[in-house]
C-alpha cells in the first residue's frame, strides 16, 4: 500500500513538473513577443524565401545522422564489456529522432527514450546506453563552452559597449582574457562539485545526476578513435552554424541588417543557451534569447528577429515529428512504448543503477 501511495506520489510530482514546464515555456514565448507587432510578423514570414526550406531540413538531419554515428562510436566503447550488439547507424539515428520528438512533450524524456530504444533493439543494458547519452552531453557542454569564448570575442566591441556603463572601458584583449578565465575556473568549479556530489548520499537524485555526468567522461576516455569524436563534433557544429545561417537569407536579414555568417555562428551559440533550458524543445527560452540577440546585438527590427526565431524552431519542430513518427514505425516502436523507455530508464536510475563503462 505504502509503495502505490509512493508510485502515485512520482506520478503527480512528473506530472506537476511537466504541466509547469509547458506554462513555463507558454509565458516564455508570449514574453519573447511582447513588443512585436502581429501584422508586421506576417508581413515578415510571407515575404521570406521559402525554397530555403529543403536545405534547412537536409543540413538538419544531416547534423543528427553525424551524432548519430558520434553516439555509435561511443557505444562502441563498452559493448565488448556488456551483452548484446552495437546498434547499427539507422537505428541509432531513429531512435535520436525518437527521443527529439518526445523532447517537445516531455523535457529530458527523449535523452533516456532513445537509450532505451536501443537497448529494446540491440539487447545492450539500459543503464549503459544512458551513460553514453551522458557522455555525448559532456561533449556538448564542452564544445558549447569553447564555442561561447570564441562568440564572446567576436562580439567584444557590441559586449563592451552594452557592458561600459557598468564596467567602464576595458580593453579588448584583457576583456577576451577575463573572459576565457571566468569560463575555465567555472568548468573546473563544477567539476569538482560533480566529484563532490557523486561521492555523497548514493541514493539521491543528485548524486546519481552527477554521477551519469562523469560516467560519461569516463566513456568518453574509453571510446575507440577518439579522435574521430572531435571531427564528428565539429561536423554537426558546422551544420548548427549552417542551420542559422540559412534563414538569414530565408528572411533577408543577411540583405537587410547586413547580418553574415560569422553572425550566424554568434547567433547560432548564443540560441542555443535557450535550448539547454528544461522546457518542452526549448520553446520560449529560445525565442527569447535568440530575439534579443538579433534586436540588441545586431539591430534587427522586433519583428524580422521573431520571425527568425519562429520560422528556425516551428521548421524543424515539424521535421522532428514526422521523422520522429517514421522512426517510431521503422524501429517497431508505438509512442507509447517509446515513452515507456524513457520512463524505464527514469525507474532505473531511480533504482540506483549505475551505468556500466
Amino acid at each position: 500500500m505504502e509503495l502505490n501511495s509512493s508510485k502515485d506520489s512520482g506520478r503527480r510530482k512528473r506530472l506537476a513538473l511537466q504541466v509547469g514546464s509547458v506554462v513555463v515555456a507558454l509565458l516564455l514565448f508570449l514574453v519573447a513577443l511582447r513588443s512585436v507587432d502581429a501584422e508586421e510578423l506576417r508581413s515578415a514570414m510571407s515575404d521570406a524565401a521559402y525554397g530555403w526550406v529543403i536545405p534547412l531540413v537536409v543540413v538538419a538531419l544531416a547534423s543528427h545522422l553525424i551524432r548519430a554515428w558520434r553516439w555509435n562510436g561511443i557505444i562502441a566503447g563498452m559493448t565488448h564489456r556488456v551483452p548484446g550488439r552495437p546498434p547499427t547507424l539507422g537505428e541509432s539515428f531513429g531512435a535520436l529522432m525518437v527521443g527529439y520528438m518526445i523532447n517537445y512533450v516531455v523535457p529530458r524524456l527523449g535523452e533516456v527514450a532513445r537509450a532505451g530504444a536501443v537497448s529494446r533493439r540491440t539487447g545492450l543494458p539500459f543503464a549503459a546506453l544512458v551513460g553514453t547519452v551522458a557522455a555525448e552531453r559532456v561533449l556538448d557542454m564542452v564544445t558549447l563552452l569553447l564555442a561561447l569564448m570564441s562568440v564572446a570575442w567576436i562580439l567584444r566591441t557590441q559586449l563592451l559597449q552594452i557592458a561600459d556603463a557598468v564596467l567602464g572601458a576595458i580593453d579588448s584583449p584583457t576583456a577576451f582574457v577575463l573572459s576565457a578565465l571566468a569560463l575555465l575556473f567555472a568548468a573546473i568549479l563544477i567539476f569538482l562539485l560533480l566529484l563532490r556530489l557523486a561521492r555523497r548520499d548514493r541514493g539521491s537524485f543528485v548524486s546519481r545526476l552527477a554521477r551519469s555526468f562523469l560516467d560519461g567522461f569516463a566513456a568518453i576516455s574509453k571510446t575507440p578513435r577518439r579522435w574521430l569524436l572531435a571531427v564528428q563534433t565539429i561536423l554537426i557544429w558546422a551544420c548548427y552554424w549552417t542551420m542559422a545561417w540559412i534563414p538569414l537569407r530565408m528572411l533577408r536579414i543577411t540583405a537587410v541588417y547586413g547580418v553574415g555568417s560569422m553572425d550566424a555562428w554568434s547567433i547560432m551559440n548564443i540560441g542555443a543557451l535557450g535550448v539547454v533550458v528544461p522546457l518542452p524543445g526549448g520553446i520560449g527560452s529560445y525565442h527569447l534569447i535568440t530575439i534579443e540577440t538579433l534586436v540588441v546585438l545586431f539591430g534587427v527590427h522586433p519583428a524580422s528577429a521573431a520571425s527568425y526565431a519562429v520560422l528556425t524552431h516551428g521548421i524543424q519542430f515539424v521535421a522532428y515529428i514526422i521523422v520522429g513518427a517514421l522512426s517510431l514505425a521503422l524501429l517497431g516502436l508505438s509512442l507509447r512504448g517509446a515513452l515507456a523507455s524513457g520512463g524505464g530508464a527514469a525507474a532505473a536510475s531511480d533504482g540506483g543503477e549505475r551505468p556500466a563503462h
